[in-house]
């Protein structure tokens, strides 16, 4: 039993019900940003070694590719199935250019907590805790290498954003999102330098780039 199963097996010792939230694409120059919320109950965690797959469950950079898209259709088996819950929400690049990054993610991740909320549960969320975050919470910073919940939500979050930045990159081809993802390497700063700023692109993270 990995690390992250005990951590969240220690916290759920009376037997309430875990929320883990986190997000993707904070620091993307394009594209929305992703949160999601995963729900588990100690019952489940008991029965873990039922579910051998979930030995590769960890924060979602240190995956590859194939064990992250491996596990995300293994959760949404497991959530089909009734063992684990979770749900999506995300703030788009007009929206994050209104009410700036925090304030969208914030919204996301209260938007993810609303749903699966209930008595007793617990909310974690990865990195420190938010002020203005509607619900009570525990900051875990580092949390999607500590908490086994979390990791979960990082890549359910990290895979359902890539799948959208795949899509713009067949959308808007000259600017490659399906490799960086919308995030700051040296060949989008150049594509942005050559075409323009796209549809998608976050303005307020773009500024030099608009004059």
């Amino acid at each position: 039993m990995n690390e992250r199963v005990i951590f969240d097996r220690e916290i759920l010792a009376d037997g309430a019900h875990l929320i883990g939230v986190d997000e993707a694409g904070r620091g993307s120059l394009a594209g929305p940003v992703m949160v999601c919320g995963t729900k588990i109950s100690y019952d489940f965690l008991q029965q873990i070694t039922n579910f051998p797959k979930l030995s590769w469950v960890n924060d979602s950079k240190k995956l590859s590719l194939e064990k992250r898209e491996a596990i995300f259709c293994y959760l949404c088996k497991l959530r089909k199935q009734g063992f684990i819950r979770f749900t999506i929400g995300l703030r788009n690049h007009g929206e994050i250019d209104k009410i700036n990054i925090l304030e969208a993610t914030i919204a996301a991740m209260d938007d993810v907590i609303r749903r699966l909320i209930s008595p007793k549960a617990k909310v974690f969320i990865d990195g420190n805790p938010l002020k203005h975050l509607q619900f009570p919470h525990f900051g875990i910073v580092k949390g999607d290498g500590k908490s086994f919940c979390i990791a979960m939500a990082s890549i359910i979050a990290k895979v359902t954003r890539d799948r959208i930045m795949n899509f713009f990159g067949k959308k808007y081809p000259q600017y490659g999102f399906e490799k960086h993802k919308g995030y700051g390497t040296a060949a989008h700063m150049i594509a942005i330098e050559r075409y323009g700023l796209s549809p998608i692109h976050r303005k307020t993270f773009c500024g030099k780039f608009l004059n």
